[in-house]
């Protein structure tokens, strides 16, 4: 028999009401939804002829529902919503497309609240008897997601999303499948291999990739062996929260930025203050202090100050200005200024070819070019010369972009390049500064644990938006004092490294997929299904190995 709100109120109303026995019943898993019936059920009944069922449901209508705010009731909500995110999470539908049985006659569009209750349940249970053709229109005006059923023969249904392409993430000379050696150096905290967990999670997610299911960012960083640690990409990837949060305390334990000294921070903050002022006795402050305090840090940031001020004015709008002129007015006083080209480094602005990107395409492709950045920093050693720093630009006008996930692999592209180069890998740290819009995302790479490239935040800064928040330089000083101070310490291990090899920790590199391609969905189902043809076929366009 089908489940209604208003029989089970009809049935069960009175002072032994259970309020989670009756939603359990209901066999919803989504809370508003079902709570929205249940609301529309008890206020139906309240109009009924005068009886017990009638006086339980006024006496909830004039509590304004306070029966909905029950702990245990609260408690069983999260526990469901937990459960639907893990059947979410396994149904292809979700991600791309998917199967369930259906019976053949069963063609109408169902109501997507059916699908929001579990697997087995899709098909003899219902959101209300009350739902009728009238109401599933108005749903689809609301442009509530509504999945079709479509016939695909006499005995199953195919649902499928709107989506008709889906991405293969599995090409080029990626390792599918890796297993570390016995002897390799280890990352144990907590008495917890990290590595050992990132490559079982790794492997989860390679299973997913092989499904042609949508994969995030940190799942897609996984499969070249880059573990993107961070608070907030917690939510990304599917690794234990106890595993995760160990080694997100093991990375914040190995690294502190240092705070600038209090008379550099006085000092900023009235030029701050005068810039909101007057631009030019912002100016007069600065020529002021280069009179009074000559000193090498000092000097550093007078200098920073003084180029962001001729770019700068109370007309200036970086929200405006195209992505070349935001890196030359924004981002270049910056960056030429903390990384001035000496014996040491040297730098290339927008478009430099990122030659570790480059030697990993021409092992596929002979003609290949490697990925550009927007401004590089390298190691004055001609053939063997090492990139140091990577930065990545998209302006403010500009919308989402892929160039976290462009910078991770560069920098273990380049990584590769330096094991190749006879770079001690152990100590190697590489920067990468990814600018979306004002924010300034501060990253580094290392491989100091064999089966992990690591691809840890440092911090973040902000460009200032206007002539009115200059305030925003003090954390834009903080962030790039530490990351100057290691891309000079790794240049200096670079030079030393590559002259002396003896005691050099070595390791081998680990190969890296390419950028996905995309898939159309019938191509998709075809290499599901094992079509022999069609398989053949995709494997020779996208280099795919036969096993």
């Amino acid at each position: 028999m089908t489940f209604t709100f208003t029989s089970y109120i009809k049935n069960n109303a009175g002072s032994s009401f259970n309020i989670v026995n009756c939603f359990r019943a209901s066999k919803l898993t989504d809370q508003e939804a079902a709570e929205k019936e249940f609301k529309k059920a008890v206020t139906a009944a309240s109009r009924w002829k005068r009886s017990a069922a009638q006086s339980w449901a006024l006496k909830q209508v004039n509590n304004e529902f306070l029966i909905l705010k029950n702990i245990e009731l609260m408690s069983y909500w999260v526990e469901m919503n937990k459960k639907v995110a893990i059947s979410k999470g396994k149904r292809k539908f979700y991600d791309f497309c998917g199967e369930a049985t259906a019976s053949s006659s069963n063609v109408r569009e169902e109501s997507p609240l059916a699908y929001l209750q579990g697997e087995d349940e899709v098909s003899n249970s219902t959101v209300s008897s009350q739902n009728t053709e009238h109401e599933l229109e108005e749903e689809k005006d609301a442009n509530i997601l509504v999945v079709k059923v479509i016939r695909c023969s006499s005995e199953t249904s195919k649902i499928r999303r709107k989506r008709k392409v889906a991405y293969d993430y599995l090409v080029g000379g990626g390792l599918e499948k890796y297993c570390r050696p016995s002897n390799c150096k280890k990352w144990i905290s907590s008495n917890i291999d990290l590595v050992d967990e990132f490559l079982k999670y790794r492997s989860d997610v390679v299973k997913e990739a092989k499904e042609f299911e949508l994969l995030s960012i940190v799942d897609r960083l996984a499969l070249n062996f880059i573990c993107y640690i961070t608070p907030s990409s917690a939510i990304g990837n599917k690794m234990d929260p106890s595993v995760w949060d160990t080694m997100i305390k093991s990375v914040k334990s190995e690294r502190r930025v240092e705070d600038i000294d209090d008379k550099y921070v006085l000092r900023m903050m009235k030029i701050s203050q005068a810039a909101r002022r007057n631009i030019d006795e912002a100016k007069k402050l600065v020529r002021r202090w280069t009179v009074e305090d000559d000193s090498e840090e000092a000097a550093l940031y007078q200098d920073v100050l003084r180029d962001i001020f001729k770019s700068y004015s109370e007309v200036y709008d970086p929200s405006k200005i195209n992505e070349d002129t935001f890196v030359k007015d924004s981002l270049t006083p910056i960056l030429k200024n903390y990384f001035a080209n000496n014996q040491l480094i040297t730098t290339e602005g927008a478009n430099g070819e990122i030659i570790g990107s480059k030697e990993r395409k021409k092992v596929f492709d002979s003609e290949a070019g490697g990925k550009r950045g927007d401004f590089t920093v390298y190691t004055c050693d001609g053939p063997k010369s090492q990139l140091l720093l990577l930065m990545e630009c998209k302006p403010p006008r500009a919308g989402n972009s892929d160039d976290l996930v462009k910078a991770a692999n560069c920098l273990k592209d380049c990584i590769d390049k330096s094991i190749r180069d006879g770079v001690d890998c152990n100590d190697l740290e590489l920067y990468a500064i990814v600018s979306e819009g004002y924010c300034c995302r501060v990253l580094f790479s290392d491989f100091k644990y064999h089966g992990m490239y690591r691809l840890v935040d440092v911090g973040r800064f902000y460009i200032p938006t206007s002539i009115d928040n200059m305030d925003t330089m003090l954390g834009v000083f903080q962030i790039m004092n530490h990351v100057r101070i290691m891309v000079l310490e790794a240049a200096r291990l670079c030079k030393k490294t590559i002259r002396i090899k003896e005691n050099n920790s070595q390791d081998m590199p680990l190969p890296s997929f390419d950028s996905p391609v995309r898939v159309s969905e019938h191509k998709a189902l075809k290499i599901l299904q094992n079509d022999e043809e069609t398989l053949t076929r995709v494997r020779r366009k996208l280099r795919f190995k036969k096993e």
